[in-house]
């Protein structure tokens, strides 16, 4: 990264993020007045920009979180495809691959099961008080709700049974999931990943509507693909409200199949990940048991991790 200064503009030469300082533009611009360009390899912005970022530097001690932040929610409507299970070693490995990262995991399926494996020790107390229900209610901001698990070197925010009523309750409220998004992206975190309910429900609808990428496990049967195409339905009514720099990534990966399988639904017309979860005992077993996978089992949730990061 450098910078040169001439009297109208500074410019940043910055060739691999210049997505991620658009993104940083339009929150800046939103309260600000300032001019802005992209070339091919060059992003130029007026001198107060700059400032602006100089600061948010100095006070961060690094590059700033909201230019780099990555949200993947993790959604399907068809059980037993590894929804969970691909959320809590996608967090894994991409801890494993970037250890200085800051990780945050926030549950908003009922069934915990994501709660389950990182707050294992947490008493219920603890996670009620925590609860992402907190949020939906307005009692908590997210900000005050996560649990730090030391024995994986993240941060959680749980979730309990209560949710499902919980959303019942704050179902009229049409402004909710427009701030949760708004809160979500004033975290200072590098990456968040969100775990949704196996149901066409507010708790999926805010998790899709938070992301910059959803991710939907697909296994070998026909109504794995119906199910996606709800999902997909979902989150092409959430674009149509987004601005174009806001709008959200979907990306089907192939879970819990044999590599036959998984060369086989390359015909279905669906564009998958490269990357593909095999079936394994193994894997789902360690869900269970609250422990982390073995070398081999890990180095596939590795590549994923570097496919989509």
């Amino acid at each position: 990264m450098s910078f040169s200064n001439t009297d109208k503009e500074t410019t940043m030469v910055f060739s691999e993020t210049v997505s991620d300082l658009k993104r940083a533009f339009s929150i800046f611009e939103a309260e600000n007045a300032g001019g802005f360009s992209v070339t091919r390899n060059f992003i130029s912005f007026s001198p107060i920009f700059l400032n602006f970022l100089k600061q948010d530097w100095q006070q961060r001690k690094g590059f700033p979180t909201y230019l780099y932040m990555k949200i993947f929610t993790i959604a399907s409507l068809k059980g037993g495809v590894g929804k969970t299970t691909l959320t809590v070693f996608l967090a894994q490995a991409l801890q494993s691959i970037s250890p200085k990262s800051k990780i945050l995991l926030i549950d908003l399926d009922h069934n915990n099961n994501l709660t389950d494996y990182f707050l294992r020790e947490e008493d219920v107390h603890t996670i009620e008080s925590h609860s992402v229900a907190k949020a939906f209610q307005g009692i908590s901001p997210l900000s005050e709700l996560p649990i730090r698990s030391e024995k994986f070197n993240l941060d959680c925010i749980p979730t309990t049974p209560k949710l499902s009523k919980v959303s019942l309750s704050v179902a009229w409220d049409a402004g909710l999931q427009s701030r949760f998004r708004k809160q979500i992206r004033s975290l200072s975190y590098d990456y968040i990943l969100i775990d949704t309910p196996p149901a066409l429900c507010l708790e999926l609808n805010i998790g899709i509507f938070a992301a910059d990428l959803v991710l939907t496990p697909i296994g070998f049967s026909r109504w794995n693909i119906q199910g996606y195409e709800e999902i997909k339905e979902v989150f092409e009514l959430a674009n149509e409200t987004l601005d174009k720099k806001e709008k959200i990534k979907l990306l089907p990966i192939r879970t819990m199949v044999s590599e036959k399988k998984a060369d086989a639904m390359d015909d279905i017309g669906i564009h998958f990940a490269k990357t593909f979860i095999p079936k394994s005992d193994s894997i789902a077993g360690a869900v269970d048991l609250g422990k982390p996978l073995s070398e081999k089992n890990a180095q596939i949730f590795e590549t994923l991790a570097k496919e989509i990061r």
